[in-house]
C-alpha cells in the first residue's frame, strides 16, 4: 500500500466532542437572556438533533414536593439546563472485567461506619447496623477514571443505598463524592438512577423532570435492578434496568478514584449487589492512540519513500489479500514488487500520499481489527495526479510492544463519495 506525510483518521461521532465547547457558552451571563429562546427551541433541538445533545424541559407536578426540599442544595440544577440521557445502554458484554474475585471481599475495603458487608457465592450482602454511620465497602484501587461499570442490585429489606465512583476518601476518613442513587423499594421520588454528590453537596442530577418519568417508573420493588454508569471525561450518563436515566456534566473535580458500595444509615436494611464489572475506556483509547501512530507512520514511510520504515509496519508472516483480483500473496513478496514506487517517491521523482478513515475498531490490548477506506494517491513527474479509494481491513497484532499488519486486505474500491461520508 503505497501514502502521504499524515494521515488523517476519523472516528464516527468524533465531531460531536466539539459541542461541550457550545454548551459552555451557557455559563456566561449574556446567554441568560437567552434561555426563554432556548426552552422554545428545545422541540426542535430534540426533534432534529443538531446539537448531538438534548436540553431539559420542565419540573413533573409530581416532584414539587421533592424539588421544594433538594433545590436549595448546592449542587442543585436549574430544570431548563439539564442535559437529557437519550442514548441507548451500552453493550454490556464485550470488554468488561469483574470486581469480585469469585471467593472473598479481599480486593475490598470499608470506610465509614461498621455496617455489615459479606460475601456469599458471588453476591455481596450489605446489613444495616442500628446506630453506626453510612457505611461504605470500597476497591482498593482508586485510579478508575473513564469506564463503564454495571451491577445489580436487590433489597431484601428496604434501604436507602447506591454505588460509588471516582469517589474519595478525605483525611479524616470521610467518604465523598459522585453516586449513582438506588434510594430503596419504597421511597416515592422514583431518583434511582440519579447522581448524587455524597458529602459534597446533594444532587447533581436528580430525576424530577417530566422526561424522567419512564425511568422514575423503572425500579424493580421485587428481584434484581441493573445499574449501569458511564464516565467518559466530566460526563456522565447513567441507565437504570436499560433506561436512560441522568445526563450529568460536572466542573472537573472528580475525575478519577474508587467504586463504593454504601450501606446507608438507618434503623434497619438489608441489599444485595451481584455482577460487579467494569470496562475501562481510558485502556480502549490508548488503544486507538497507538494505531493512530502506527497508520500514521505507514503514511510517512510512504510519503517519504521509506522503504525499510514501510517493512518495519509488516508482521514478518503477513499476507495481502486483494479482493479486486480475488488473490493473496504473502506481503514480503509485495513489498519487492513496491520497492521500485518507494525508491522513485524517495528520489523525488514521483509523489505519493495514503490517508486513512475508519468506521470499525476491534479489538484488545495485543490485536486489532480495522475496518474503512484508504486513499492512496500517486504523481508521476508531470503526469496527471491518480488517486484510488480503496475498502480496508486490516489485522494487527502487537509484538514486542509494536503493531503489525498480520492480514491486509484490500476489499474493493471504492468511491469519493464513500470515503467523505467516513468523517
Amino acid at each position: 500500500m503505497p501514502s502521504a506525510e499524515r494521515v488523517s483518521i476519523w472516528i464516527g461521532g468524533l465531531k460531536r466532542q466539539l459541542l461541550g465547547a457550545f454548551w459552555g457558552l451557557v455559563k456566561l451571563p449574556w446567554f441568560d437572556s437567552l434561555a426563554g429562546m432556548i426552552g422554545k427551541l428545545r422541540g426542535v433541538i430534540a426533534g432534529a438533533g443538531l446539537l448531538g445533545f438534548v436540553a431539559g424541559g420542565e419540573i413533573d407536578p409530581t416532584q414539587k414536593p421533592w424539588v421544594t426540599r433538594y433545590q436549595t442544595q448546592e449542587n442543585a440544577p436549574k430544570a431548563a439546563e439539564m442535559l437529557l440521557n437519550t442514548e441507548a445502554e451500552p453493550d454490556l458484554q464485550k470488554g468488561f472485567v469483574s470486581l469480585l474475585n469469585g471467593k472473598d471481599l479481599s480486593d475490598w475495603e470499608r470506610h465509614g461506619g461498621k455496617q455489615k458487608f459479606e460475601y456469599r457465592n458471588g453476591i455481596i450482602v450489605g446489613t444495616c447496623v442500628p446506630g453506626e454511620p453510612s457505611g461504605y465497602l470500597s476497591t482498593k484501587r482508586r485510579d478508575y477514571a473513564d469506564f463503564i461499570f454495571t451491577c445489580e442490585m436487590k433489597w431484601e429489606e428496604d434501604l436507602n443505598s447506591g454505588v460509588m465512583f471516582r469517589a474519595r476518601l478525605g483525611d479524616d476518613g470521610r467518604v465523598f463524592g459522585p453516586q449513582v442513587e438506588m434510594e430503596g423499594v419504597t421511597n416515592q421520588r422514583g431518583w434511582s438512577g440519579g447522581i448524587y454528590g455524597q458529602s459534597c453537596g446533594g444532587y447533581w442530577y436528580p430525576l424530577w423532570l417530566k422526561e424522567h418519568a419512564r425511568v422514575r417508573g423503572s425500579l424493580k420493588k421485587e428481584g434484581w435492578n441493573r445499574v449501569t454508569v458511564m464516565a467518559r471525561g466530566k460526563t456522565v450518563k447513567s441507565w437504570l434496568n436499560g433506561v436512560p436515566a441522568a445526563h450529568w456534566v460536572g466542573d472537573g473535580t472528580y475525575t478519577e478514584g474508587y467504586f463504593g458500595l454504601q450501606v446507608h444509615k438507618a434503623k434497619s436494611g438489608k441489599v444485595l449487589w451481584r455482577g460487579l464489572k467494569v470496562k475501562e475506556l481510558g485502556a480502549e483509547t490508548r488503544r486507538i492512540e497507538e494505531l493512530d501512530r502506527y497508520w500514521s507512520e505507514v503514511s510517512r514511510s510512504v510519503g517519504e519513500g521509506d522503504f525499510d520504515g514501510y517493512a518495519a509496519t509488516i508482521h514478518e508472516d503477513g499476507v495481502l489479500v486483494m479482493g479486486t483480483r480475488e488473490a493473496s500473496q504473502p506481503l514480503a513478496e509485495a513489498l519487492k514488487r513496491w520497492k521500485t514506487e518507494f525508491d522513485q517517491t524517495k528520489a523525488g521523482t514521483m509523489k505519493a500520499r495514503v490517508d486513512f478513515r475508519f468506521r470499525q475498531r476491534w479489538g484488545d490490548a495485543t490485536t486489532a481489527h480495522e475496518v474503512g477506506m484508504f486513499r492512496y494517491a500517486q504523481k508521476v513527474g508531470d503526469e496527471e495526479e491518480r488517486v484510488e479509494h480503496i475498502h480496508l481491513r486490516a489485522l494487527l497484532v502487537k509484538k514486542d510492544g509494536k503493531w503489525l499488519t498480520l492480514m491486509e486486505n484490500q476489499e474493493s474500491r471504492g468511491t469519493r463519495a464513500e470515503w467523505e461520508a467516513l468523517k
